[in-house]
């Protein structure tokens, strides 16, 4: 493109316009000589419109530069002096002090020729520079908020996907709070993903930032960053247009709000859970499982220890598996000794890692398959004497505001557990109480000042049924009976429920006859006491009613026993003198006799029948008291009871036969055999038949039948004599009674007949009964034996033959009562025995030492040198062990005889001596020389 030439006069006019319309100030200057060493200086030739607006400098054509601003600056002078001197053009912007203005300047030469005029283009850029400066300030004010506020704020850009999807975002910048509220540092997290930076982070970040970036959102959300473990408070908007990506997020650390939150929670919830809980064992479920789902725990419980030893007892506990702890713990196996002092000091005790925290025992710990241990020892208590345990099977980091959770959690636990233990305890013990109470024996009521039962057992509701006592009951007063020591019978006003109403103490009570509706009428005792409060006022009474029929009963059962007792020794005194005093009448005349005279002979049968019949007596005495000490010893046997009953039948029909008494028998058709000792079945089956004897009139008969029923053999001894009026079926088997009537007290008896044959016969296993139609109809005893299955062998068989003895012996007797010692003596010598007495064990032992008797007839009862160690000295002897030794004592009970037997007693007979039994004995004994 070639421009057209025109004319100078066009050109001229166009720069000038040109000139004087353009916005920059300028000027034309040119150095102005100065003397050597004066400071440079230009004049002003030429200036435009401008010139003025732009400078504010009027009229300065002409002057010089240094006229015009006396005060400029030596560095403007020297930067137009350069280009003067080298013709090189400069730019520069600065503040002319002397103008007060900012001002963006180019200076460039007019000529080739130094110096050179210089042109100056200038503007005036102070505007501009103060809103630089202001935003400049500005944005220092917000940049030192930005980094001094406590919130953090980052600028981001989202990431996406070519669908357009979030996948992440990148720090693009963030305040130094943002160190301090999430643990990372910006050096390590700018330009770096959000990824990157919290390896782990939640999808939902990334969504929310997301929506805010593409789609314009501004959101406001509580969220937590698990990777940090961390709570924030998060603002976030969009920068920029739609779209962008730019997002600026502003957060705060809530984390320690959303911890007390969370704690406050837990600790209302666990409250409430166990507010209404009365079972410990729950309550401790429902704490674990709630702190179970806060914390790694698998179990936990409180533990009680003692002062003064190391040993720790397990309490209440919860375990996620249903482990039960051990109920005892050695705290040295577990802790180390520093561990312990400072538990007892009370210190928390937290341990992350229980295999390498120097605080533990780590086989201990491993053994059991705990990882980490948080020990709570109670605040509440003076010294330590109980621990909340928490257990882990990980190892875990124990966070202090987690430590004063569970601390809390224990200091609301421990009491509500002491609280419900002690309402289980009162629980327990009010039904214990209460269990006493209702099974008391005696009747037990609360009574209001109105006469109304307040509380009342159930022994006492059937004493009040109306609930209201008998003396304030019109309606059953009645009922009641009381009667005064005179006999007069009281008025309900004495009752003792009305006199303690009145204030008075009825102890130790009254007795009164109750007359239920239904029943028979009972004897109580009603005792009745006021019940005061602490000023002295009565509030009500306590009744207290017992049952005493019972006690009544035994008091007549006592009478009547005393009146047995009296009845028997009455009885037993008549027993006794009848034949003593025949003894005595018999000795007496045979002191006037001799032996050849008949009523010598009848004499002596007469002594001789008194004498068995005084044995007979004590021996039934003696039975008696063996069979209730239980000191009875049976010797049992297969034995046919039919033989029994027959050989009891003929030793006693000869005192039937003297009586004129008929004895009748029906035997079985079968053996009847039994397991049992002949001898006592023999004594039941001849006390039957004597009591048969005895209660019969003059035509009196005795029937007896043996049959076998139902695996039992039978015994029945019918007699037509007095009989037995019902209420004495069965107590005519009791101690002492008799049938009071004349007949029987002619024909004697002690009234233990019958006692001895129940009792003997309940020992074989069987049973007695008694039967009548009334008195004066006879009556009927059965006899019940247990039958065996098996039959025995040959009786035949079983007959033992004894070989016949030689009669003449030397016999030793030793015995300290001289009487009895001269009478066996003289009759030993009738009967061709040579006899020689001693009266001590002393003088025995020389004389049979001296004699050498074939046999010694031994008390056991005599002073210095008793019978037993006679016999021990005795049997020591070279000599000894060929004599026959036989105790004579008084001695009679089963433990006697075994003694003797110990001692070296060959036999042992109690006295008085059955002489026919003493001879039958020596005769059946070998001869000794």
């Amino acid at each position: 493109m070639t421009m057209p030439q025109l004319p100078s006069n066009i050109l001229l006019a166009t720069y000038r316009m040109a000139f004087e319309s353009m916005s920059q100030g300028f000027c034309l200057l040119e150095k102005v000589a100065t003397a050597a060493g004066a400071p440079s200086d230009f004049r002003y030739l030429l200036t435009n419109h401008a010139f003025e607006e732009q400078s504010g400098l009027l009229q300065v054509v002409g002057k010089t530069l240094r006229q015009v601003l006396p005060a400029v600056e030596d560095s403007i002078m020297a930067q137009f002096e350069a280009v003067a001197l080298t013709a090189q053009p400069v730019k520069f912007e600065g503040y002319i002090t002397s103008l007060d203005r900012w001002m963006e300047v180019q200076v460039f030469p007019i000529t080739d020729q130094v110096p050179t005029p210089i042109g100056v283009l200038f503007t005036n850029v102070t505007p501009r520079k103060k809103d630089q400066d202001a935003l400049r300030q500005s944005e220092e004010k917000y940049r030192t908020l930005f980094n001094s506020i406590d919130e953090a704020y980052v600028f981001c850009q989202i990431l996406t996907d070519p669908a357009g999807q979030p996948l992440d975002y990148r720090f693009l910048e963030m305040n130094p709070a943002f160190e301090r509220l999430t643990g990372l540092t910006i050096e390590n997290v700018l330009d770096q993903t959000a990824r990157q930076a919290v390896p782990g982070l939640e999808d939902s970040w990334i969504d929310t930032y997301g929506r805010v970036a593409l789609q314009g959102e501004t959101v406001r959300f509580e969220r937590r960053v698990v990777a940090l473990n961390r709570w924030y408070d998060v603002y976030a908007g969009p920068v920029g247009e739609r779209g962008s990506g730019l997002f600026a997020v502003v957060f705060k650390d809530i984390t320690e709000r959303k911890r007390q939150q969370t704690h406050q929670d837990l600790l209302a919830d666990i409250s409430e859970a166990i507010a209404d809980q009365g079972d410990t064992q729950e309550i401790m479920s429902i704490v674990g499982q709630k702190l179970r789902a806060v914390f790694p725990i698998s179990s936990f419980s409180i533990w009680q220890i003692q002062s003064d030893v190391d040993e720790a007892y397990r309490g209440l506990w919860w375990s996620q598996d249903q482990l039960l702890p051990p109920e005892k713990a050695n705290l040295l196996a577990f802790f180390s000794p520093d561990t312990i002092r400072r538990l007892r000091q009370g210190e928390n005790i937290v341990i992350a890692d229980t295999q390498t925290d120097a605080q533990a025992h780590a086989p201990a710990f491993h053994a059991l398959g705990i990882g980490s241990y948080l020990g709570l020892p109670s605040s509440r208590e003076a010294s330590w004497k109980s621990m909340l345990a928490f257990f882990s099977p990980v190892a875990y980091d124990w966070q202090p505001d987690q430590v004063a959770l569970l601390t809390d959690v224990m200091n609301r636990l421990l009491p509500r557990l002491e609280r419900v233990q002690a309402e289980e305890a009162l629980r327990a013990s009010q039904a214990r109480l209460s269990a006493v109470f209702e099974s008391l024996p005696i009747g037990v009521a609360e009574v209001d000042t109105n006469g109304r039962l307040v509380l009342a057992n159930r022994e006492m509701q059937r004493f009040a049924p109306t609930g209201i006592v008998p003396a304030r009951d019109p309606e059953r007063q009645d009922r009641w009976w009381a009667y005064h020591p005179d006999g007069r019978r009281l008025v309900p006003d004495e009752y003792p429920g009305t006199r303690a109403l009145r204030g008075e103490r009825v102890v130790p009570g009254l007795e009164m006859l109750y007359t239920p509706e239904e029943g028979p009428a009972i004897w109580t005792r009603v005792v009745a006491v006021p019940i005061r409060e602490d000023e002295g006022g009565m509030t009500g009474i306590v009744v207290l009613i017992t049952d005493i029929s019972e006690l009544k009963q035994a008091e007549e059962a006592l009478k009547e026993a005393g009146r047995r007792k009296d009845e028997f020794l009455a009885m037993l005194a008549h027993e006794l003198r009848n034949p003593l005093a025949s003894i005595r009448l018999g000795i007496g005349l045979l002191s006037w006799t001799d032996e050849t005279d008949p009523v010598h002979q009848q004499t002596v049968r007469l002594i001789n029948g008194q004498v068995n019949h005084l044995v007979r007596l004590v021996d039934e005495l003696l039975d008696v008291g063996r069979i209730s000490r239980g000191k009875i010893l049976l010797k049992p046997e297969r034995v046919e009871l039919g033989a029994l009953v027959s050989e009891a039948i003929e030793a006693i029909r000869p005192q039937y036969a003297a009586l004129h008494k008929q004895l009748h028998l029906t035997d079985s058709p079968f053996p009847l055999f039994i397991h049992a000792d002949s001898a006592r079945i023999l004594q039941v089956v001849t006390n039957l038949l004597a009591n048969g004897l005895r209660y019969t009139g003059p035509q009196g008969q005795v029937w007896v039948n043996l049959t076998a029923q139902n695996g039992e053999a039978m015994v029945r001894v019918a007699d037509n004599g007095i009989g037995l009026a019902q209420d004495q079926l069965e107590a005519i088997f009791e101690l002492f009674v008799q049938v009071d009537t004349s007949l029987a007290r002619s024909q004697g008896g002690l009234g233990l007949g019958l006692t001895l044959v129940k009792r003997l016969v309940e020992k074989h296993g069987g049973r007695v009964e008694a039967f009548s139609p009334g008195l004066g109809q006879g009556s009927e005893f059965v006899i019940c034996l247990p039958l065996l299955e098996e039959a025995p062998k040959d009786r035949s068989s079983q007959v033992t033959t004894a070989s016949a003895k030689p009669a003449s012996q030397r016999i030793l007797v030793i015995d300290d009562n001289q009487g009895l010692v001269f009478l066996l003596a003289q009759t030993l010598r009738q009967r061709g025995y040579q006899v020689h007495t001693c009266h001590s064990g002393r003088e025995g032992l020389q004389a049979a030492e001296e004699l050498r008797p074939g046999v010694i007839l031994c008390d056991i009862g005599m002073p210095e040198l008793d019978g037993y160690e006679t016999c021990r000295v005795i049997r020591q002897q070279p000599w000894g062990q060929e004599v026959v030794l036989i105790a004579i004592t008084g001695y009679g009970e089963e433990e006697d005889k075994q003694r003797a037997k110990q001692a070296g007693f060959d036999a042992h007979l109690v006295k008085p001596i059955d002489l026919q039994a003493l001879i039958s004995l020596l005769e059946e004994l070998p001869a000794r020389e």
